[in-house]
């Protein structure tokens, strides 16, 4: 006969996150996965984890060896959130009722998103512990950044992103596709290097820039002032050209107008950043020796996480690469919110 412990569903090993003199004292139960970690980092990362042990509660008795136990709780308008197992009123019954009726392995009607979610709080603990990890999708750092939001670790999940962003060639790829909302994620996070991204990407295609396509306001006149920028550039950078061009023969203008203007039209229109790219490789020809540093600023590659994408050539054919310096905005001065 076989026992009823077999019949059970075999629960994954629990993850254990280990520091340098730091006990693991908490376990935190994220649907199926159980994660055991150190209260002190909790506590340091998290402001929401910064009142375990407030004056109005009591010590917490420690029960086996942890001395803090967090669980899922779903609640009926979808979401979930950690609850503190010891305050609870649930009892055992209650939790292999809620886990029998599919409220946690099912949660969000798929395991999908329930491994999603658990994937996305795991790398946020590793975020806490300055761990590495990979950011595969942009739902995937959108959920990291909620939860950061709902433990008030904000700022933590900010300090890891940069090495994330780096080792993560797959999410660097899609930051184009969508950069108007990163631009909101960047700015919830105050991450500069994000930001400035995702600010190059939205003000192209030049055609068709996507962040006339943003709905919310803030973010909209972020990107409508650095556009109007970049158009004060072109125009500085097409009174520096002319006064070369102006020298040349008339017949070499009209040639070489021509030829560029054949080469960068790209069915609708011309693409003002390939047609500045394409200038430039005939300055350099013809006005050889000679130094256009408006034109060389705009053709500039700013992007970091993209270092060797170029102005007008390719899949940034109709884009500016080079951004423009505008303030961040908020307040650098802050380290805390």
């Amino acid at each position: 006969m076989v026992s009823s412990s077999r019949t059970q569903k075999e629960k994954p090993d629990p993850i254990v996150f280990r520091a340098p003199l730091l006990k693991p004292d908490t376990r935190l139960k994220v649907f199926t996965k159980e994660f055991h970690v150190s209260s002190v980092i909790l506590k340091q990362k998290s402001a929401f984890f910064k009142f375990l042990e407030s004056p109005d509660k009591p010590a917490p008795t420690a029960r086996g060896p942890f001395r803090y136990e967090w669980i899922t709780k779903v609640d009926s308008d979808g979401t979930w959130s950690l609850e503190d197992a010891f305050d609870s009123k649930r009892t055992w019954l209650d939790e292999i009722l809620q886990e029998s009726a599919g409220n946690i392995e099912d949660f969000g009607g798929s395991p999908y998103v329930r491994k999603s979610q658990e994937t996305a709080f795991e790398k946020l603990l590793l975020a806490f512990y300055g761990r590495p990890y990979t950011i595969e999708f942009f739902v995937e750092l959108h959920t990291m950044v909620q939860m950061a939001e709902d433990y008030c670790a904000l700022p933590a999940l900010s300090a890891s992103l940069s090495g994330a962003l780096f080792h993560s060639p797959k999410f660097r790829s899609n930051i184009g596709y969508f950069s108007t909302k990163l631009l909101g994620l960047a700015i919830k996070l105050r991450h500069e290097v994000l930001f400035r991204e995702c600010l190059i990407h939205v003000l192209g295609p030049w055609k068709k820039p996507r962040y006339k396509a943003i709905f919310n306001p803030n973010l909209y006149n972020i990107a409508q002032a650095a556009y109007n920028k970049m158009c004060a550039d072109l125009v500085s950078c097409q009174q520096e050209i002319s006064h070369i061009i102006f020298e040349w023969p008339p017949n070499e203008v009209t040639r070489q107008t021509w030829e560029i203007l054949k080469l960068t039209d790209q069915g609708d229109g011309i693409s003002m950043p390939a047609y500045y790219a394409a200038l430039q490789k005939s300055l350099d020809i013809l006005c050889y020796g000679k130094s256009f540093p408006t034109l060389e600023r705009l053709l500039s590659n700013n992007l970091v996480l993209d270092p060797f994408g170029e102005t007008g050539v390719d899949k940034y054919t109709d884009f500016f690469l080079c951004g423009t310096d505008v303030e961040l905005p908020w307040n650098q001065t802050e380290s805390d919110w």
